[in-house]
């Protein structure tokens, strides 16, 4: 690794100047703005649900307590704890987001007693709404609404008659003695996030910068695990690398840092972390730590480290696909970060939405659907989350006939019908034979082959690949959105026209994506009469030109770690 990539380096210790404690300042406005902070009745609703959820887990272990032989008293003497992760956890929640919930019970409780005994406590709870139980994913998920507020119920056991306050949840003995890797997991998520705020020089900084780096990552549609794009905490474990980079920078600052770095990064023997490797002590354990558990398939192309044992790459679902939109997205980011900077920009030119919907001609509709409602919340999140199996399939041998994908992150219910659809982009940079559509929409090999792990497989509907045009796409992906987003697909084509010949590395890839007033300040010039088949798909692929770099050509640039870092004012430019 290079010397610079060390946890403990700073690049730079400056403190914030007027004009960046201003834009600061316009920053934190914008996001009150955006309702990103929570309100005393948006507290009090979570509290609420806490406690009820709290007092519901009680009686669960007590009923559990009774079915074994125990008297009422002693099975809640058994005792277990409840611990927050994620957003609440870290603190940066705002009034509509969820909380995630891992709970820690004795030997006596197993899994299949969560899924029956308290899954039919939760269905007599007039409170509990939407209830749906994922016993099967990777780290086993209840999710739900409880009195108006989003949860998900994690569950872990540990190998203890009782639990009480005294185990220490954040000690590394703890996860040695627990059995079986979804435990682990599932308790790693509060462990990591107190391991990230110790590690973060300012939180409120951090704090600060978080909600906007989740907003943003939300509006451009890169904000999701399943699909193949990073969660929020990885998304947070980025962010902080860049708050160590520049402890004393405030969040503004933290912005232009972070747009800039990680379009630059060469991840190849570099990945983000902000501590140190500890690999053990037994070898259970040992094989589930990063790197120990890398492999030479597309799940290492982006890893971010998470700091709390056992360390895992919190982004092992990012393919070449998914990885191309992230660079083009930070790349955006840091055009549009100088601009601000500048002032030619408002901070609310950063947060647009994405222009998926606008920006090419040819989609990809997938759509699966169910026979109730409930069926299909199971059916559609487990599918989001094999999706991205289509697409890395397809990656191997379209990209080198012109074909790159743009996948979005969620899905959309349609309001008519028991059927959700997903959509991806299609842009073409050269001629296809007619054919080609037939080959994207069939041959999901090893889609069909993931899905195969769904309970009950056999009685939902195969879910149906069809190729689209942008006006084929419903009313109801849109909302309100579509008149905006088609003023911004005439802009995107008339700059691509213009810039469509420039080099891929010196050219502005985002410009188009920027807002109403931006341009209207920079004037193209362009005769916006005229929109031909050509401009519209260089337009749509003016970001996925540059094809995908295999591992092989990554390895023989892997001493170019990263170029061009923002200049300090004293005249030393940081380089990688």
């Amino acid at each position: 690794m290079n010397e610079t990539f060390k946890n403990d380096f700073v690049i730079s210790e400056k403190e914030p100047s007027e004009k960046e404690k201003q834009l600061n300042e316009k920053l934190r406005s914008f996001l009150k703005e955006k309702n990103l902070f929570p309100t005393k009745e948006s507290e009090r609703k979570k509290q609420e649900a806490l406690i009820g959820m709290k007092n519901l887990i009680e009686e669960f272990i007590i009923q559990t307590g009774v079915e074994q032989g125990l008297t009422r008293e002693d099975a809640k003497k058994r005792g277990f704890m409840m611990r927050t992760s994620g957003s609440y956890r870290l603190d940066v929640h705002t009034p509509e987001s969820d909380i995630d919930i891992i709970i820690i019970f004795p030997r006596n409780i197993k899994k299949e007693h969560c899924f029956t005994i308290f899954k039919k406590l939760l269905d007599d709870d007039e409170l509990a709404t939407d209830i749906v139980p994922v016993e099967k994913a990777t780290v086993p998920v209840i999710k739900l609404e409880y009195g108006g507020v989003e949860l998900d119920l994690l569950f872990a056991f540990l190998p203890y008659d009782y639990i009480d306050e005294s185990i220490d949840l954040y000690g590394d003995e703890i996860v040695e003695k627990m059995k079986g890797r979804e435990n682990r997991k599932a308790i790693n998520g509060p462990r990591v996030a107190k391991a990230l705020l110790d590690l973060v020089p300012n939180t409120d900084t951090f704090r600060l910068a978080y909600r906007g780096i989740k907003l943003w990552a939300q509006s451009r549609h890169v904000y999701a695990n399943p699909v193949g794009f990073p969660a929020g905490i990885a998304w947070g474990l980025m962010l902080a690398r860049i708050c160590r980079l520049y402890p004393r920078a405030n969040a503004a600052m933290i912005y232009k840092n972070f747009f800039k770095i990680f379009s630059k990064w060469q991840w190849t023997n570099n990945p983000c972390t902000l501590n140190d490797n500890y690999i053990g002590t037994t070898d259970l354990i040992r094989n589930e730590v990063w790197p120990n558990t890398m492999n030479t398939g597309w799940n290492e192309i982006m890893p971010v480290i998470t700091p709390a044992y056992p360390r895992m790459n919190s982004t092992y679902n990012i393919t070449d696909t998914t990885y191309k939109v992230l660079v083009d997205e930070w790349t955006r980011g840091a055009e549009i970060m100088d601009l601000i900077r500048q002032e030619k920009l408002e901070w609310d030119a950063l947060f647009e939405p994405s222009e998926i919907y606008v920006r090419f001609k040819n989609y990809i509709e997938i759509t699966w659907s169910a026979e109730n409602e409930e069926d299909l919340k199971s059916w559609d999140g487990f599918l989001k989350s094999r999706v991205r199996f289509y697409f890395s399939e397809k990656e191997r041998t379209i990209h080198e006939q012109g074909i790159f994908l743009r996948p979005d992150m969620k899905s959309y219910r349609n309001p008519d019908a028991l059927e959700c659809k997903f959509y991806i982009g299609v842009a073409i940079t050269k001629p296809v034979p007619p054919t080609i559509w037939d080959s994207l929409v069939n041959s999901h090999f090893t889609f069909d082959e993931s899905t195969k792990r769904f309970d009950n497989r056999e009685a939902f509907p195969d879910p149906v690949f069809k190729h689209i045009k942008r006006s084929q796409i419903p009313k109801y992906v849109f909302g309100e959105e579509r008149e905006e987003q088609s003023t911004h697909r005439t802009e995107l084509l008339q700059i691509n026209k213009q810039s469509k010949r420039r080099r891929w590395r010196k050219e502005s890839i985002f410009e188009p994506l920027r807002s109403s007033r931006a341009l209207q300040k920079k004037k193209t010039g362009v005769d916006s009469s005229i929109v031909t088949k050509t401009d519209e798909d260089a337009a749509a692929a003016t970001t996925l030109e540059q094809p995908i770099q295999k591992k092989k050509r990554i390895d023989n640039r892997k001493n170019m770690i990263l170029r061009d870092l923002p200049e300090e004012e004293e005249g030393v430019q940081m380089l990688f």
